[in-house]
């Protein structure tokens, strides 16, 4: 069974230090059957609207819908069946905060309705443009919406940018003390600022990056050596490598690489 379509789209230049990307996926899963994929803690934090139209999708009764996934610790496992029509907007690691008016920490491991952070009138109303839009537009559309809800007032802490800036750029190869020496903070001054813009503390970050780095690296080429592997990521080892992967994907390397299917794996850049 195929999976519902999946694309990425880059940001334009100004949101670009907050957003990752704006994702759609869109198609229709044969009646009777069901797609199931898991989706991995990135530290991103996402909002996601379901734009199925009213009169198809599982709920026939139900219309357009937003919502915010916190950052995750452990993987999310998804099930789509009938039509699926998602928007979401992925921001990188802090970089939600001039957007969602909640604390990071409140939201980890959660899906809360846009409604309750927004307020159901503003929610509405960006639900109901993106779904009167044509696909191919709302992407679009959506960055449009997002740059006009930015305020000064609720700039991102730089201190956490520049952190997990650093965590992404080394792939999560970064000590949380060298964390605090680059930003000028005691550990327990990082981890609670971060927590609250993140939803994850620094070190639980960095063991999500290291994962990621690991699943790009050897995505679609065989493993030469895992022991390598592990050492080239920044584990002390393959059991410390494997320890991460099972909380953090759900299960081993070598079975996440060869048997998983994520949504995420069939990401097709677009303009």
């Amino acid at each position: 069974m195929s999976p519902p379509t999946y694309a990425e789209h880059a940001p334009p230049p100004r949101l670009a230090p907050l957003v990752e990307c704006v994702w759609t996926s869109a198609g229709s899963v044969p009646a009777g059957g069901v797609f199931e994929s898991r989706v991995l803690p990135d530290g991103c934090m996402d909002v996601i609207f379901d734009l199925r139209d009213s009169r198809g999708g599982s709920d026939p009764d139900r219309g357009p819908r937003s919502y915010v996934v916190g950052a995750m610790r452990t993987p999310l496992h998804v099930r789509m069946a009938g039509s699926v029509d998602l928007l979401g907007v992925r921001f990188r690691p802090g970089g939600a905060t001039p957007f969602v008016d909640a604390p990071a920490g409140e939201l980890t491991d959660r899906s809360v309705g846009l409604d309750a952070l927004w307020g159901a009138g503003a929610a509405a109303e960006m639900e109901e443009r993106l779904h009167a839009a044509a696909p191919a537009d709302r992407p679009r559309l959506a960055m449009e919406m997002l740059t006009g809800r930015l305020s000064p007032e609720r700039a991102p802490d730089a201190r956490v940018m520049h952190a997990s800036g650093m965590i992404e750029r080394l792939g999560g190869r970064v000590a949380v003390a060298e964390l605090c020496r680059a930003v000028g903070l005691t550990r327990r001054h990082l981890e609670r600022i971060f927590l609250d813009a993140v939803g994850l503390p620094p070190k639980t970050a960095c063991r999500v990056a290291r994962v990621q780095a690991a699943i790009r690296r050897v995505r679609g080429r065989p493993v030469a050596s895992w022991s390598r592997l592990a050492l080239d990521c920044g584990w002390y080892d393959q059991a410390h490598m494997g320890r991460d992967f099972r909380e953090i994907a759900g299960t081993s390397p070598g079975a996440y690489l060869r048997d998983v299917a994520s949504v995420q794996d069939a990401a097709a850049p677009a303009a």
